[in-house]
C-alpha cells in the first residue's frame, strides 16, 4: 500500500499520521490489477478505506486435437483441450501436434474475461525424394540414417528436411529440402576427389602398402572404404596396410562386407560366392 507516493504498509493495517485533507493511494498485489483512487481525511472523524482489488488475469479456453502442445509467447502452457489462465494483455499462442500443420494466433486477455480460441489443425501432406550418389552413400534424414544410395524414402511430412549423403572416403554433402505433398523430390550428388577426406597434419612418411585381389560370383561392384574400384575380378594395389571395409554390390544379392586388413608388399585374396 502506497499513499501519497510513500510506503505506507500491507493491508489491513491503521495509520494515524495523516494530515487532514485529501490523498492519494496505490495498492498492488500480485496476480491483481492496481487500485488507484483519492480519499479525505477530516480531523478528529475516524476513516475507513475499503478497497476491493480486481485480477490482472483472464481466462483462455483452446479447442483443438487432444493431446496438441499449447503454447503462449513461445512457452508451453499445457495440452489441449487447455483451459487456463494469462496474464492480461496481447499473447501469441501457438498450438501444435505431430502430423499437422501449426497453428498460431494473437489473443487479447481482458482481466475477468474469457478468451476462446478454436485451433483447427491441418493433417500434414507426405510426400517423397529419390536419392542417388556416386560411387554410394547412406543417407540420412534429420541426423538418423534411413539407408543408403540408390533409395526412395515415403511418407515423409511436408516441410523442411536436413538430408546428409556419408560415404566415408569423402567429406559429407549436406543440403535442405523442401517436401510437397504428392510429390518427389531429387537429391543427387557425385562425390569428386575434391572431396576426398584428406589426413591431417604434416606431411606422413612413406606408405607401407599391400594389394587386395578379389573375385566373386556372380561379379560384383567393388568398393574399399567406401570408394569405388569397378567389378570383379579386380587387383587393387597400393592399398595402405592395415583394416579396410570391404564391400561387394551383386545384383539380386545382400551387399556382402568384410574388413580385411592389408599386410605390407603382400597380395590378399578375397574370393566370395
Amino acid at each position: 500500500m502506497f499513499i501519497d507516493g510513500q510506503r505506507a504498509g500491507v493491508t489491513p493495517f491503521e495509520s494515524g499520521d495523516l494530515k487532514p485533507g485529501k490523498h492519494r493511494y496505490v495498492a498492488m498485489l500480485p496476480g491483481h490489477a492496481d487500485a488507484r483512487g483519492e480519499f479525505e481525511i477530516v480531523k478528529d472523524k475516524p476513516f475507513t478505506l475499503n478497497i476491493a482489488l480486481a485480477s490482472a488475469f483472464g481466462d483462455i479456453v483452446v479447442d483443438a486435437p487432444k493431446g496438441a502442445t499449447v503454447e503462449s509467447n513461445g512457452a508451453a502452457v499445457g495440452v489441449a483441450p487447455f483451459k487456463g489462465r494469462l496474464a492480461e494483455g496481447s499473447h501469441k499462442v501457438a498450438v501444435s501436434m505431430k502430423g499437422y500443420k501449426p497453428f498460431a494466433a494473437s489473443a487479447k486477455i481482458t482481466a475477468g474475461q474469457k478468451t476462446e480460441i478454436a485451433a483447427r489443425l491441418e493433417k500434414l501432406g507426405f510426400g517423397a525424394i529419390r536419392f542417388a550418389a556416386s560411387p554410394w552413400a547412406d543417407i540420412y534424414m534429420n541426423n538418423e540414417k534411413v539407408g543408403a544410395t540408390p533409395k526412395v524414402v515415403e511418407n515423409i511430412p511436408e516441410g523442411q528436411v536436413t538430408v546428409k549423403l556419408v560415404n566415408p572416403a569423402y567429406k559429407p554433402f549436406s543440403q535442405t529440402v523442401k517436401v510437397a505433398p504428392n510429390e518427389t523430390a531429387a537429391v543427387s550428388h557425385a562425390f569428386t576427389d575434391t572431396e576426398l577426406e584428406a589426413a591431417e597434419g604434416t606431411a606422413a612418411a612413406p606408405a607401407r602398402t599391400g594389394s587386395l585381389n578379389i573375385t566373386s560370383t556372380p561379379a560384383g561392384q567393388v568398393f574399399v572404404d567406401g570408394k569405388a574400384y569397378g567389378e570383379t575380378p579386380k587387383l587393387i594395389t597400393e592399398l595402405a596396410a592395415g583394416p579396410h571395409m570391404v564391400i561387394i554390390r551383386r545384383p539380386g544379392l545382400s551387399d556382402y562386407k568384410r574388413e580385411i586388413t592389408v599386410i605390407e608388399d603382400f597380395t590378399m585374396r578375397l574370393a566370395v560366392e
